[in-house]
């Protein structure tokens, strides 16, 4: 487990710069299965519906990203003795993590049943009709991406979690050990 923990202290900030750049590629790329909406009368206003969800996921990503390299400017892979600002970092760092986690499967479910509920079957018609070469997909594989980065967001908060709670046992041998030196030295220093 200490060998774990030495490892993700090292490596969590890139993690977790990683994980958040990876949820910036799919909101970037979420709404591509549906794009052909857009050429479709019905459906021509489709993403004005899931933009708001897409925009929310941008801005959380940017945010992650952020957040995350502040790790290494708290200098949280090399401190052997964490202060209260490291234990912050970590704390709002899971926090932010299952937040960002809930709101994108809250995003991906609602895109879902909005996307299920478009007329797949009138639109290629459409097309074919037309001798247009669009077609729209009844299922894509988004939605599952979407599920699983949330897991790797929510694997992400727990490795860091997993760090904070080690430091903080550390921190607390440290402070035990200090105050028994400490008072080691005072009943030195009577006899």
């Amino acid at each position: 487990m200490n060998k774990l923990c030495e490892f993700l202290k090292k490596y969590n900030g890139i993690i977790g710069t990683v994980t958040f750049a990876l949820l910036a590629v799919f909101a970037i790329c979420m709404a591509t299965p549906a794009a052909n909406c857009v050429y479709y009368e019905e459906t021509k206003d489709f993403y004005k519906g899931i933009m708001d969800n897409n925009n929310l996921l941008i801005f959380l990503s940017i945010g992650g990203i952020v957040w995350s390299v502040a790790y290494g400017l708290l200098r949280n892979k090399i401190r052997k003795v964490y202060y209260v600002s490291n234990f912050v970092w970590h704390g709002a760092y899971v926090l932010f993590s299952l937040a960002t986690a809930i709101v994108l499967i809250v995003a991906v479910a609602d895109y879902q049943t909005k996307y299920g509920a478009l007329p797949f079957d009138t639109m290629n018609q459409y097309w074919a009709d037309h001798f247009d070469t669009k077609r729209i997909n009844p299922t894509s594989p988004i939605f599952i991406l979407g599920y699983l980065e949330a897991g790797l967001i929510i694997i992400s908060g727990i490795t860091v979690g997993l760090v904070g709670v080690k430091q903080f046992i550390n921190r607390l041998v440290y402070e035990n050990s200090r105050k028994e030196n400490a008072t080691a030295e005072r009943s030195h220093d009577g006899e």
